[in-house]
Protein backbone atom coordinates (compact mmCIF):
# COMPACT_ATOMS: atom_id res chain seq x y z
CA UNK A 1 0.00 0.00 0.00
CA UNK A 2 1.32 3.65 -1.05
CA UNK A 3 -0.34 7.37 0.07
CA UNK A 4 0.04 8.80 -3.63
CA UNK A 5 1.23 12.45 -2.56
CA UNK A 6 0.12 13.75 -6.22
CA UNK A 7 -2.88 11.80 -5.72
CA UNK A 8 -4.26 12.66 -1.82
CA UNK A 9 -5.73 9.44 -1.17
CA UNK A 10 -4.71 6.08 -0.43
CA UNK A 11 -4.19 3.68 -3.26
CA UNK A 12 -2.61 0.48 -4.33
CA UNK A 13 0.83 0.43 -6.27
CA UNK A 14 0.79 -1.88 -9.61
CA UNK A 15 4.10 -3.97 -9.82
CA UNK A 16 4.05 -4.41 -13.65
CA UNK A 17 2.45 -3.04 -16.93
CA UNK A 18 2.11 -4.59 -19.94
CA UNK A 19 3.04 -2.00 -23.12
CA UNK A 20 -0.15 -1.50 -25.23
CA UNK A 21 1.62 -1.03 -28.45
CA UNK A 22 4.33 -3.99 -28.67
CA UNK A 23 2.66 -6.24 -25.12
CA UNK A 24 6.65 -5.48 -23.00
CA UNK A 25 6.21 -6.08 -19.54
CA UNK A 26 7.13 -3.05 -17.94
CA UNK A 27 7.95 -2.84 -14.26
CA UNK A 28 6.54 -0.03 -12.62
CA UNK A 29 7.36 -0.61 -8.67
CA UNK A 30 9.43 2.35 -8.47
CA UNK A 31 7.33 4.40 -10.54
CA UNK A 32 4.80 6.90 -8.43
CA UNK A 33 1.05 6.55 -9.55
CA UNK A 34 -0.25 8.17 -13.00
CA UNK A 35 3.20 9.03 -13.68
CA UNK A 36 4.41 8.75 -17.32
CA UNK A 37 7.01 6.13 -18.20
CA UNK A 38 8.07 4.78 -21.34
CA UNK A 39 8.12 1.50 -22.71
CA UNK A 40 12.07 0.10 -22.75
CA UNK A 41 11.31 -1.80 -26.26
CA UNK A 42 9.33 0.22 -28.16
CA UNK A 43 9.56 3.87 -26.66
CA UNK A 44 6.07 4.74 -26.24
CA UNK A 45 5.30 6.56 -23.47
CA UNK A 46 2.68 5.08 -20.88
CA UNK A 47 0.25 5.68 -18.14
CA UNK A 48 1.40 4.33 -14.73
CA UNK A 49 -2.37 3.13 -13.37
CA UNK A 50 -3.19 2.89 -9.64
CA UNK A 51 -4.93 0.67 -7.54
CA UNK A 52 -8.26 2.21 -5.83
CA UNK A 53 -10.50 -1.12 -4.58
CA UNK A 54 -11.74 -3.01 -7.42
CA UNK A 55 -10.88 -0.56 -10.09
CA UNK A 56 -7.58 0.70 -11.86
CA UNK A 57 -7.28 4.31 -11.97
CA UNK A 58 -5.46 5.66 -15.89
CA UNK A 59 -5.89 9.29 -15.49
CA UNK A 60 -6.67 12.43 -13.81
CA UNK A 61 -9.82 13.93 -15.31
CA UNK A 62 -10.00 17.12 -13.09
CA UNK A 63 -10.11 18.61 -9.91
CA UNK A 64 -13.33 20.60 -8.51
CA UNK A 65 -14.57 21.74 -5.22
CA UNK A 66 -16.21 18.37 -3.86
CA UNK A 67 -13.15 16.21 -5.34
CA UNK A 68 -11.34 14.65 -8.09
CA UNK A 69 -11.87 12.73 -10.93
CA UNK A 70 -10.80 9.99 -12.80
CA UNK A 71 -10.87 7.71 -15.69
CA UNK A 72 -11.18 4.22 -14.47
CA UNK A 73 -11.20 0.94 -15.35
CA UNK A 74 -13.70 -1.54 -13.48
CA UNK A 75 -11.84 -5.00 -13.08
CA UNK A 76 -14.72 -7.00 -12.25
CA UNK A 77 -17.38 -5.42 -15.62
CA UNK A 78 -14.45 -4.74 -17.47
CA UNK A 79 -15.71 -1.23 -19.04
CA UNK A 80 -14.67 2.28 -18.22
CA UNK A 81 -15.89 4.41 -15.92
CA UNK A 82 -15.15 7.69 -13.85
CA UNK A 83 -14.47 7.83 -10.34
CA UNK A 84 -15.33 10.97 -8.31
CA UNK A 85 -12.91 10.47 -4.93
CA UNK A 86 -14.71 13.09 -2.54
CA UNK A 87 -12.42 15.31 -0.46
CA UNK A 88 -12.60 14.33 2.98
CA UNK A 89 -11.89 17.80 4.14
CA UNK A 90 -15.27 19.29 3.85
CA UNK A 91 -16.90 20.61 6.53
CA UNK A 92 -16.50 19.80 9.92
CA UNK A 93 -15.48 16.34 10.66
CA UNK A 94 -16.41 15.53 7.12
CA UNK A 95 -19.56 16.36 7.68
CA UNK A 96 -20.20 17.72 4.01
CA UNK A 97 -18.28 15.12 2.89
CA UNK A 98 -20.87 12.65 4.37
CA UNK A 99 -23.93 15.20 3.11
CA UNK A 100 -22.45 14.92 -0.49
CA UNK A 101 -22.11 10.91 -0.79
CA UNK A 102 -26.01 10.79 1.28
CA UNK A 103 -27.43 13.16 -1.95
CA UNK A 104 -25.12 10.93 -4.38
CA UNK A 105 -27.26 7.56 -3.23
CA UNK A 106 -30.40 9.95 -4.17
CA UNK A 107 -29.09 10.66 -7.53
CA UNK A 108 -27.99 7.10 -8.11
CA UNK A 109 -31.73 6.41 -8.31
CA UNK A 110 -32.29 8.94 -11.04
CA UNK A 111 -32.74 7.78 -14.74
CA UNK A 112 -32.65 10.65 -16.58
CA UNK A 113 -30.69 10.82 -19.79
CA UNK A 114 -28.93 14.47 -19.46
CA UNK A 115 -27.47 13.78 -16.09
CA UNK A 116 -24.32 11.19 -16.22
CA UNK A 117 -25.59 7.98 -14.12
CA UNK A 118 -24.11 7.15 -11.01
CA UNK A 119 -23.53 3.67 -11.01
CA UNK A 120 -22.51 3.09 -7.30
CA UNK A 121 -21.35 5.01 -4.04
CA UNK A 122 -18.36 2.83 -2.58
CA UNK A 123 -15.82 2.90 0.33
CA UNK A 124 -11.98 2.12 -0.01
CA UNK A 125 -9.74 2.91 3.15
CA UNK A 126 -11.97 5.37 4.43
CA UNK A 127 -12.07 6.59 1.19
CA UNK A 128 -15.40 7.65 -0.23
CA UNK A 129 -16.03 7.64 -3.88
CA UNK A 130 -18.44 7.76 -6.72
CA UNK A 131 -18.52 5.22 -9.79
CA UNK A 132 -19.62 7.01 -12.66
CA UNK A 133 -20.89 6.75 -16.08
CA UNK A 134 -18.03 7.33 -18.67
CA UNK A 135 -18.71 10.16 -21.86
CA UNK A 136 -16.21 9.78 -24.35
CA UNK A 137 -16.90 13.69 -25.37
CA UNK A 138 -15.25 17.46 -24.22
CA UNK A 139 -16.70 19.41 -21.34
CA UNK A 140 -18.60 22.95 -22.84
CA UNK A 141 -15.71 25.31 -21.78
CA UNK A 142 -13.16 23.09 -23.58
CA UNK A 143 -14.82 22.83 -26.97
CA UNK A 144 -15.68 26.75 -26.93
CA UNK A 145 -12.21 27.45 -25.63
CA UNK A 146 -10.80 25.29 -29.06
CA UNK A 147 -13.90 25.59 -31.34
CA UNK A 148 -14.81 28.71 -30.56
CA UNK A 149 -18.60 29.50 -29.87
CA UNK A 150 -21.95 27.06 -30.29
CA UNK A 151 -24.69 27.75 -33.28
CA UNK A 152 -27.42 29.37 -31.44
CA UNK A 153 -30.28 26.55 -32.07
CA UNK A 154 -27.50 23.79 -30.53
CA UNK A 155 -26.88 26.02 -28.06
CA UNK A 156 -30.51 26.75 -27.09
CA UNK A 157 -31.06 22.99 -27.38
CA UNK A 158 -28.37 21.97 -24.77
CA UNK A 159 -30.01 24.88 -22.62
CA UNK A 160 -33.34 23.02 -22.86
CA UNK A 161 -31.70 19.60 -22.11
CA UNK A 162 -29.80 20.85 -18.76
CA UNK A 163 -32.80 22.23 -17.87
CA UNK A 164 -34.78 19.32 -17.85
CA UNK A 165 -31.95 17.77 -15.77
CA UNK A 166 -31.97 20.65 -13.29
CA UNK A 167 -36.17 20.29 -13.37
CA UNK A 168 -35.62 16.62 -12.65
CA UNK A 169 -33.28 17.14 -9.96
CA UNK A 170 -35.48 20.17 -8.14
CA UNK A 171 -38.09 17.29 -8.24
CA UNK A 172 -36.61 15.47 -5.50
CA UNK A 173 -35.90 18.26 -3.78
CA UNK A 174 -32.34 19.02 -4.36
CA UNK A 175 -30.27 21.76 -6.61
CA UNK A 176 -27.10 21.14 -8.54
CA UNK A 177 -25.04 24.40 -7.04
CA UNK A 178 -22.59 24.26 -9.39
CA UNK A 179 -23.67 24.88 -13.18
CA UNK A 180 -21.16 25.79 -15.04
CA UNK A 181 -19.59 25.20 -18.54
CA UNK A 182 -16.60 22.66 -17.04
CA UNK A 183 -19.65 20.43 -15.82
CA UNK A 184 -21.71 20.26 -19.21
CA UNK A 185 -20.56 17.99 -21.22
CA UNK A 186 -20.77 17.50 -24.87
CA UNK A 187 -21.73 13.51 -25.67
CA UNK A 188 -21.55 11.60 -29.66
CA UNK A 189 -24.87 12.41 -31.27
CA UNK A 190 -25.59 15.86 -30.03
CA UNK A 191 -26.56 14.29 -26.75
CA UNK A 192 -25.53 16.95 -23.81
CA UNK A 193 -25.56 15.89 -20.43
CA UNK A 194 -24.74 17.48 -16.80
CA UNK A 195 -22.40 16.07 -14.07
CA UNK A 196 -20.65 17.05 -10.59
CA UNK A 197 -23.28 17.55 -7.94
CA UNK A 198 -20.89 17.28 -5.27
CA UNK A 199 -22.24 20.88 -4.53
CA UNK A 200 -26.08 19.42 -4.50
CA UNK A 201 -28.14 19.72 -1.67
CA UNK A 202 -31.12 20.16 -0.15
CA UNK A 203 -33.72 23.00 -1.87
CA UNK A 204 -34.94 23.54 2.18
CA UNK A 205 -33.28 23.77 6.15
CA UNK A 206 -29.56 24.83 4.50
CA UNK A 207 -28.37 28.44 5.68
CA UNK A 208 -24.64 27.49 4.98
CA UNK A 209 -23.20 31.39 3.96
CA UNK A 210 -20.00 30.06 2.55
CA UNK A 211 -19.06 30.91 -1.19
CA UNK A 212 -18.71 27.32 -3.15
CA UNK A 213 -18.74 27.17 -7.00
CA UNK A 214 -17.54 29.05 -9.51
CA UNK A 215 -18.19 32.37 -9.52
CA UNK A 216 -18.05 33.39 -12.56
CA UNK A 217 -21.38 31.30 -13.16
CA UNK A 218 -22.63 31.96 -9.47
CA UNK A 219 -25.72 33.78 -8.74
CA UNK A 220 -25.55 36.73 -6.86
CA UNK A 221 -27.23 35.70 -4.20
CA UNK A 222 -24.96 33.15 -3.60
CA UNK A 223 -21.69 35.67 -3.72
CA UNK A 224 -23.30 37.53 -1.33
CA UNK A 225 -23.75 34.33 1.03
CA UNK A 226 -27.21 34.69 1.21
CA UNK A 227 -29.54 31.42 0.97
CA UNK A 228 -30.07 30.33 -2.28
CA UNK A 229 -32.89 27.93 -4.18
CA UNK A 230 -33.35 26.43 -7.46
CA UNK A 231 -33.33 30.02 -8.96
CA UNK A 232 -29.86 30.40 -8.46
CA UNK A 233 -29.33 27.41 -10.82
CA UNK A 234 -31.35 29.03 -13.08
CA UNK A 235 -29.11 32.17 -12.98
CA UNK A 236 -25.84 29.97 -13.68
CA UNK A 237 -27.91 28.01 -16.55
CA UNK A 238 -28.44 31.16 -18.10
CA UNK A 239 -24.56 32.57 -17.30
CA UNK A 240 -23.59 29.01 -18.78
CA UNK A 241 -25.94 29.60 -22.10
CA UNK A 242 -24.30 33.39 -22.11
CA UNK A 243 -21.15 31.70 -22.34
CA UNK A 244 -21.65 29.03 -25.14
CA UNK A 245 -23.57 31.97 -27.10
CA UNK A 246 -20.63 34.66 -27.13
CA UNK A 247 -17.62 32.81 -25.59
CA UNK A 248 -17.75 35.23 -22.61
CA UNK A 249 -18.93 35.16 -18.89
CA UNK A 250 -21.66 37.82 -17.67
CA UNK A 251 -19.50 39.33 -14.79
CA UNK A 252 -15.75 39.83 -15.67
CA UNK A 253 -12.96 41.18 -13.01
CA UNK A 254 -9.36 40.63 -11.77
CA UNK A 255 -9.94 38.66 -9.06
CA UNK A 256 -12.81 36.77 -7.25
CA UNK A 257 -13.29 39.87 -5.14
CA UNK A 258 -14.41 41.82 -8.56
CA UNK A 259 -16.53 39.07 -10.14
CA UNK A 260 -18.43 38.93 -6.82
CA UNK A 261 -18.74 42.78 -6.74
CA UNK A 262 -19.86 42.37 -10.14
CA UNK A 263 -22.30 40.15 -9.59
CA UNK A 264 -24.24 41.87 -6.78
CA UNK A 265 -23.67 46.03 -7.63
CA UNK A 266 -24.10 45.49 -11.90
CA UNK A 267 -26.76 43.98 -14.29
CA UNK A 268 -25.55 41.24 -16.44
CA UNK A 269 -24.52 42.94 -20.04
CA UNK A 270 -27.60 42.04 -22.65
CA UNK A 271 -26.04 38.97 -24.74
CA UNK A 272 -26.94 40.89 -28.21
CA UNK A 273 -24.22 43.52 -27.56
CA UNK A 274 -21.55 40.92 -27.91
CA UNK A 275 -23.66 38.95 -30.58
CA UNK A 276 -26.26 40.96 -32.62
CA UNK A 277 -27.13 37.78 -34.56
CA UNK A 278 -29.45 36.01 -31.81
CA UNK A 279 -32.62 36.33 -31.91
CA UNK A 280 -35.40 37.95 -29.84
CA UNK A 281 -36.42 35.06 -27.90
CA UNK A 282 -33.05 33.81 -27.37
CA UNK A 283 -32.20 37.82 -26.02
CA UNK A 284 -35.17 37.65 -24.39
CA UNK A 285 -34.68 34.06 -21.96
CA UNK A 286 -31.01 34.69 -21.51
CA UNK A 287 -32.02 38.20 -20.16
CA UNK A 288 -34.28 37.06 -17.54
CA UNK A 289 -32.03 33.73 -16.49
CA UNK A 290 -29.66 36.42 -15.56
CA UNK A 291 -31.71 38.72 -13.70
CA UNK A 292 -29.85 39.48 -10.29
CA UNK A 293 -32.64 39.51 -8.22
CA UNK A 294 -33.99 35.97 -7.92
CA UNK A 295 -38.08 37.06 -7.77
CA UNK A 296 -37.20 38.90 -11.03
CA UNK A 297 -35.82 35.56 -12.64
CA UNK A 298 -38.09 32.79 -13.43
CA UNK A 299 -39.92 30.55 -10.85
CA UNK A 300 -40.48 27.41 -12.19
CA UNK A 301 -38.64 25.32 -14.52
CA UNK A 302 -41.22 24.66 -16.76
CA UNK A 303 -41.28 28.38 -17.27
CA UNK A 304 -37.83 28.81 -18.07
CA UNK A 305 -38.61 25.81 -20.47
CA UNK A 306 -41.31 27.16 -22.28
CA UNK A 307 -39.42 30.06 -23.68
CA UNK A 308 -36.15 27.78 -24.52
CA UNK A 309 -38.47 26.06 -26.61
CA UNK A 310 -40.34 29.50 -27.93
CA UNK A 311 -36.57 30.28 -28.95
CA UNK A 312 -36.00 26.95 -30.56
CA UNK A 313 -39.09 27.31 -32.58
CA UNK A 314 -38.14 31.00 -33.90
CA UNK A 315 -35.16 30.07 -34.86
CA UNK A 316 -36.54 26.99 -36.90
CA UNK A 317 -38.62 29.02 -38.86
CA UNK A 318 -35.63 32.24 -39.58
CA UNK A 319 -35.64 32.58 -42.87
CA UNK A 320 -31.97 31.64 -42.68
CA UNK A 321 -33.17 27.80 -41.05
CA UNK A 322 -35.71 27.58 -44.11
CA UNK A 323 -32.84 29.25 -46.59
CA UNK A 324 -30.47 26.10 -45.03
CA UNK A 325 -33.39 23.52 -45.21
CA UNK A 326 -34.09 24.22 -48.75
CA UNK A 327 -30.57 23.79 -49.33
CA UNK A 328 -29.76 20.84 -47.80
CA UNK A 329 -32.86 19.08 -49.36
CA UNK A 330 -31.51 20.28 -52.74
CA UNK A 331 -28.08 18.30 -52.02
CA UNK A 332 -29.77 15.19 -50.30
CA UNK A 333 -31.96 15.12 -53.74
CA UNK A 334 -28.59 15.60 -55.80
CA UNK A 335 -27.10 13.05 -53.79
CA UNK A 336 -29.92 10.35 -54.52
CA UNK A 337 -29.72 11.37 -58.09
CA UNK A 338 -26.29 10.41 -58.46
CA UNK A 339 -24.90 6.19 -58.86
CA UNK A 340 -23.59 5.14 -55.92
CA UNK A 341 -19.89 5.46 -55.87
CA UNK A 342 -17.26 2.83 -55.38
CA UNK A 343 -16.50 1.85 -51.59
CA UNK A 344 -12.87 3.82 -51.23
CA UNK A 345 -10.12 1.48 -49.61
CA UNK A 346 -9.62 3.70 -46.59
CA UNK A 347 -7.44 3.19 -44.18
CA UNK A 348 -6.47 5.03 -40.83
CA UNK A 349 -3.08 7.21 -41.02
CA UNK A 350 -1.68 7.08 -37.20
CA UNK A 351 -0.33 9.89 -37.55
CA UNK A 352 -3.32 12.37 -38.42
CA UNK A 353 -5.48 14.11 -36.17
CA UNK A 354 -6.76 12.05 -33.11
CA UNK A 355 -8.15 12.46 -30.21
CA UNK A 356 -6.90 10.74 -27.08
CA UNK A 357 -9.37 7.83 -25.29
CA UNK A 358 -9.33 6.51 -21.90
CA UNK A 359 -7.83 3.29 -22.62
CA UNK A 360 -4.75 5.26 -24.08
CA UNK A 361 -5.63 5.11 -27.85
CA UNK A 362 -7.09 7.39 -30.32
CA UNK A 363 -10.02 8.08 -32.95
CA UNK A 364 -10.50 10.35 -35.63
CA UNK A 365 -11.63 13.61 -35.18
CA UNK A 366 -14.90 14.51 -36.42
CA UNK A 367 -14.50 18.23 -37.88
CA UNK A 368 -16.43 20.78 -35.69
CA UNK A 369 -19.61 18.39 -34.88
CA UNK A 370 -20.54 21.05 -32.23
CA UNK A 371 -19.93 24.34 -33.72
CA UNK A 372 -22.16 26.35 -36.63
CA UNK A 373 -24.77 25.53 -39.04
CA UNK A 374 -24.22 21.84 -40.80
CA UNK A 375 -22.77 22.54 -44.31
CA UNK A 376 -24.09 19.68 -46.87
CA UNK A 377 -21.37 17.91 -48.51
CA UNK A 378 -20.95 19.48 -52.24
CA UNK A 379 -23.35 17.70 -54.55
CA UNK A 380 -22.31 15.08 -56.97
CA UNK A 381 -22.41 15.96 -60.94
CA UNK A 382 -25.12 13.52 -62.18
CA UNK A 383 -23.36 11.53 -65.00
CA UNK A 384 -24.20 12.22 -68.50
CA UNK A 385 -26.73 9.68 -70.56
CA UNK A 386 -25.31 8.49 -73.62
CA UNK A 387 -27.46 10.10 -75.69
CA UNK A 388 -26.42 13.18 -74.49
CA UNK A 389 -22.59 12.23 -74.79
CA UNK A 390 -23.44 11.41 -78.84
CA UNK A 391 -25.41 14.83 -79.20
CA UNK A 392 -21.88 16.40 -77.98
CA UNK A 393 -19.70 14.71 -79.81
CA UNK A 394 -21.59 15.40 -82.92
CA UNK A 395 -21.72 19.39 -82.05
CA UNK A 396 -18.03 18.81 -81.75
CA UNK A 397 -17.21 17.43 -85.06
CA UNK A 398 -19.60 19.90 -87.23
CA UNK A 399 -17.38 22.53 -85.04
CA UNK A 400 -14.49 21.07 -86.30
CA UNK A 401 -15.63 20.97 -89.77
CA UNK A 402 -16.92 24.32 -89.90
CA UNK A 403 -13.35 26.04 -88.87
CA UNK A 404 -11.61 24.09 -91.54
CA UNK A 405 -13.67 24.79 -94.21
CA UNK A 406 -13.67 28.80 -93.11
CA UNK A 407 -9.90 28.39 -92.93
CA UNK A 408 -9.72 27.05 -96.43
CA UNK A 409 -11.95 29.77 -98.24
CA UNK A 410 -9.48 31.99 -96.68
CA UNK A 411 -6.46 30.47 -97.62
CA UNK A 412 -7.64 30.33 -101.56
CA UNK A 413 -8.84 33.76 -101.15
CA UNK A 414 -5.02 34.75 -99.82
CA UNK A 415 -3.34 33.46 -102.67
CA UNK A 416 -5.86 34.85 -105.58
CA UNK A 417 -4.95 38.39 -103.66
CA UNK A 418 -1.35 37.38 -103.91
CA UNK A 419 -1.99 36.87 -108.30
CA UNK A 420 -0.48 32.86 -107.86
CA UNK A 421 -3.95 31.70 -108.67
CA UNK A 422 -5.10 32.72 -112.60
Amino acid sequence: MAAAESLDLEVERVGRIACHKCGYNIDVTGDEPLSIVRCRACRTLLRVPAKLGEYLLTQRLGQGASGTTFIARDLKLQRDVAIKVIKQTMGPEGSLAAGVMREARALAALNHRNIVEIYTVEQYQNQPFLVMEMIDGPNLQDYVTEHGVLEETRAINMAIDIAEALKTVHDIGMVHGDVKPGNILLAPGHRTKIVDFGLVRNVEGEDDRKIRGTPYYLAPEQCAGRPADHRADIFSLGATLFFALTGKRPAEGRSVKEVIEAKISRPAPRINTLRPDVCSATETVVRRMLRRKPEDRYATYDDVLADLRKAAEQLATSPEAVQQQVYEAAAANTQQAAPPAPAPNVHFDHGAESHATHDGGTHPVESNPWGGSPVPSTPRPRRRSSRQQRDSAIVAVMIVIGILIIGAVLFFMGLSQAGILG
